[in-house]
């Protein structure tokens, strides 16, 4: 599979993570203004709920080789990542996002392949074999793109992960077609 269990965790300490990675490092506070949000918990809280990530149980894992696990993984189906996806395909692996004429034009995926993190934690959803991309889409994006041309990014990489049962498929699917 290409993990290595690290240890036990809990949504508090994942989201708490995400919102230090986010508010510290990117600046998002423009962006979800003018989405009408106060704050960036009020503007990640709608992408949370329907998935009812403080209830599920998580797990951290590191990643043995991030440059052929991550452009595996399917991709969140976010709208601000669709320009990216071809007409007509609802759902889409990091690596075929990557081949997008217009990807390595991402401000974001820029910086990163610029300057990548020395370590970071994404968060993931597991059904099966199948990991969808919740959180960290501009990092694995750099990943699929030095990828697909046989760059090379060293980084440490950690995956917080929840598990969906096999009754949660239409649930799974979502979070791959349309989150929000």
């Amino acid at each position: 599979m290409g993990l290595t269990f690290v240890r036990d965790t809990t949504w508090q300490e994942v989201f708490s993570a995400w919102e230090k990675r986010e508010t510290k490092k990117w600046g998002w506070e423009p962006h979800y203004k003018e989405e009408g949000f106060d704050s960036w918990e009020a503007w990640r809280s709608q992408y949370i709920r329907p998935f009812s990530l403080d209830e599920r149980l998580w797990k951290l894992y590191r990643v043995d080789d991030p440059m052929s696990f991550v452009p595996e993984m399917w991709a969140g189906g976010f709208k601000g990542w669709k320009r990216y996806v071809p007409e007509g395909t609802s759902m889409i692996r990091m690596k075929k996002l990557a081949k997008h004429s217009k990807l390595s034009e991402n401000g974001k995926v820029q910086a990163i392949l610029a300057d990548p993190p020395s370590e970071t934690v994404m968060i993931a959803f597991k059904l099966g074999e199948d990991f969808i991309l919740f959180e960290g889409m501009h990092r694995a994006a750099a990943i699929s793109l030095a990828a697909g041309r046989d760059e090379l990014i060293n980084m440490n990489l950690t995956l917080a992960v929840t598990e969906f049962g096999s009754d949660e498929q239409e649930l799974f699917d979502k979070a791959r077609t349309k989150i929000k």
